[in-house]
């Protein structure tokens, strides 16, 4: 997986770039404070010394290769930002995941940003990565590694970081993973399109307790925050007809929902492993608790089948199969070749104390 992202970035231009902000309250850590906080506690994760191989040309090598850095070089890693005037900290955020990493051939593939006027009485933390280094789990993980938990808890230590869960999808769940990506979305005008510059990230936020009435919705039990948002990103959807174009078939309108594959003994391992499912948006239904129910169902169906684990065990096959497969794969995972979306409900983490 890792090399089909990085494939990705290289091949179409667009960034493959990931971020996290977390906003504290009270003065920021000043730049010796961080520096050394970045030195202690994230210089002995390998993960976070890796860069890219490239060649003369600053292309990548075919096949992949990471290059290990001897340590980690702290001030390539770490900046401090104030908010420009007129700019808030979500402008920022996505000037900053709208660039790609890394800034030059074989640079480093993360760093972390220190925003000391992100509001008032509050700073904010801005940690953005490639893609093929860390996914959103390993992003919180990372975090979290910055931070001091409560009394009581433990810390990730180094061998959970470093595990590397397997793939355990057998050749019955890559078949059923194989017959559900078998019909093709439909073609729209949002896939076709050529993307423009500019903004890349718009925020939105909504209480919490409007989430929690729409999980208990449902009569026949508490659902999950992914399957509102996807009811609810339906609705968006259908009322915004004009990004699918004239008379389109509702039928073919296909969300990409990734899956996060690590068990409980897993959760810490920082790099890419994750795979996904594909959820047919009901647009046919106008009810929003029958889309609710309907999405709430496509995904207890891939859970049943092990869907995710089973193309993730077909996408370890073709990479295994080198460049061959790795460029497959990266041609595959865009956007309008298995699905018109991708939608992804991050769920919710509480921020260390810094």
């Amino acid at each position: 997986m890792d090399a089909v992202l990085a494939l990705q970035q290289e091949n179409s231009g667009f960034p493959a770039t990931i971020g996290l902000v977390a906003v504290f309250p009270g003065p920021a850590p000043t730049p010796e404070q961080l520096n050394d906080r970045v030195r202690q506690r994230l210089g002995p994760v390998t993960r976070l010394r890796l860069r890219m191989e490239t060649d003369a040309r600053g292309r990548l090598r075919r096949p992949y290769v990471w290059r290990l850095a001897d340590e980690l070089d702290v001030a390539c890693h770490v900046a401090h930002d104030r908010l420009r005037s007129g700019q808030c900290l979500e402008d920022l955020a996505a000037d900053l995941i709208g660039r790609s990493m890394p800034r030059v051939a074989g640079g480093p593939l993360w760093d972390l940003r220190v925003v000391h006027d992100a509001a008032p009485g509050h700073f904010a933390l801005v940690l953005r990565a490639h893609h093929a280094l860390l996914d959103g789990a390993s992003m919180l993980t990372v975090m979290r590694l910055l931070g001091d938990d409560k009394a009581g808890s433990v810390s990730p230590v180094p061998r959970e970081l470093e595990a590397v869960p397997a793939a355990t999808g057998g050749v019955r769940e890559m078949a059923q993973a194989l017959r559900g990506l078998g019909r093709r979305p439909g073609r729209y005008q949002c896939s076709e399109s050529v993307a423009v510059s500019g903004r890349t990230v718009a925020w939105s936020s909504f209480p919490a307790d409007v989430m929690d009435a729409a999980r208990k919705a449902l009569p026949e039990g508490r659902t999950s925050p992914n399957n509102v948002f996807l009811a609810a990103f339906t609705s968006a959807v259908h009322a915004c007809p004009g990004l699918l174009g004239r008379g389109p078939r509702l039928d073919r309108v296909c969300a990409a929902v990734p899956v996060d594959l690590r068990g409980p003994e897993f959760r810490h391992a920082l790099g890419n492993f994750l795979s996904g499912v594909r959820v047919r948006l009901p647009l046919e239904m106008a009810d929003p608790m029958m889309r609710l129910r309907e999405v709430g169902r496509q995904m207890d169906d891939n859970k049943r089948l092990r869907s995710a684990h089973g193309l993730a065990r077909f996408v370890d096959y073709l990479a295994g199969l080198g460049g061959v497969g790795v460029r497959f794969v990266a041609r595959q995972m865009g956007i309008g070749s298995l699905a018109t979306f991708s939608c992804s409900f991050p769920g919710t983490a509480k921020a260390p104390r810094i």
